[in-house]
Parts: structure tokens; C-alpha cells; sequence
């Protein structure tokens, strides 16, 4: 099971599990799955930095962290392991979707950007999207991002690529 996994892989899972709330409450899912991503993106910047505490103390965004991850980390590791474009576009959509729940008391255009956030899905999360509870598509899609992102932090932490999760896991 996980306990085979590496340290911060488990780490990872258990933030996950400890944070990230149930499918039924989709605006806790968005903004927990905003902080859980958040948390990974200054793991991937403070990775590559060659002196990381210069940032300690000062706020970046949500938006410019994801940019800066993006310019640091680039599309292919050295192993040859691929973060595909879609996972920036998600969280992308995903500060949006947040930024609309975190500022409107009655969003006025939450459905769009939902859409919006579902329709940059990595295509594990896009297969039965539309044939379940809206809900579950909104989690299934924070949890595939989470889960890109989380892979390329163990890799960043680590230097090795985590290996496959099993099954039942």
C-alpha cells in the first residue's frame, strides 16, 4: 500500500487526506484543493532555488507562483517525465473558479468558470465527467491536478519519480 511509497509521498497524502474535504461541499473542494495546490507550487519554487529562504516573509500570489513553478520547472524533467500543459491551464482555471467563490457572496458567473475548470481537465479526469454528479467531476478534477502536481514535487524534492500508486491506494 502507501507505506511503500517514499516519505514525502506519503507526506503529500496525508496533507491530502487531512485537507482536502468530501465531494459533497464543492466550494470547500475548490478552496482546499486552491491551498493544497498553492503549498505545492512554493514546494516547486523553493526547490529550484539556489537560495530559498530569500523568499521567506514575502507574499506572492497565487497566479505568479504558478507562472514562476512554470518557468523554473519547465514542461520536461531530466528523466524525461512530461507535466502537460493542460495541469497550468487547470490551475489557471482553478484561481479563477477560486478568486469567483472567495469574492462573491452570490457568484454570478461560478457555472462558467466551472466549466471552465472541468474543460482544461487532464483527460483521466475528462472520461465519465459527464455522466457523473457535477460535484464529482469538480473533485475528480481538483484531485488529478493535485495529483500532477504532486508528482513532479516528489520529483523536486527527490530527484526520482515516484513510482505508480497502487490500485487500491
Amino acid at each position: 500500500m502507501t507505506e511503500d511509497l517514499p516519505q514525502e509521498v506519503q507526506e503529500r497524502f496525508k496533507r491530502f487526506d487531512t485537507h482536502l474535504p468530501s465531494v459533497d461541499d464543492p466550494t470547500l473542494v475548490v478552496l482546499k484543493g486552491h491551498l493544497l495546490a498553492e503549498e505545492i507550487l512554493e514546494n516547486l519554487i523553493r526547490a529550484k532555488c539556489r537560495m530559498p529562504e530569500a523568499l521567506d516573509g514575502i507574499e506572492i500570489g497565487f497566479f505568479l507562483k504558478a507562472k514562476l513553478a512554470r518557468a523554473l520547472i519547465g514542461k520536461t524533467h531530466q528523466n524525461g517525465i512530461i507535466l502537460p500543459d493542460a495541469i497550468w491551464a487547470m490551475l489557471e482555471a482553478l484561481n479563477a473558479l477560486r478568486n469567483e467563490l472567495a469574492h462573491a457572496l452570490e457568484p454570478k458567473k461560478l457555472e462558467a468558470k466551472i466549466q471552465r475548470f472541468l474543460s482544461s481537465a487532464p483527460k483521466s479526469s475528462k472520461k465519465s465527467r459527464h455522466d457523473e454528479n457535477p460535484n464529482i467531476a469538480l473533485y475528480s478534477a481538483v484531485v488529478s491536478t493535485l495529483s500532477y502536481l504532486a508528482c513532479f514535487e516528489t520529483i523536486a524534492l527527490t530527484g526520482e519519480l515516484p513510482p505508480r500508486l497502487p490500485e487500491n491506494a
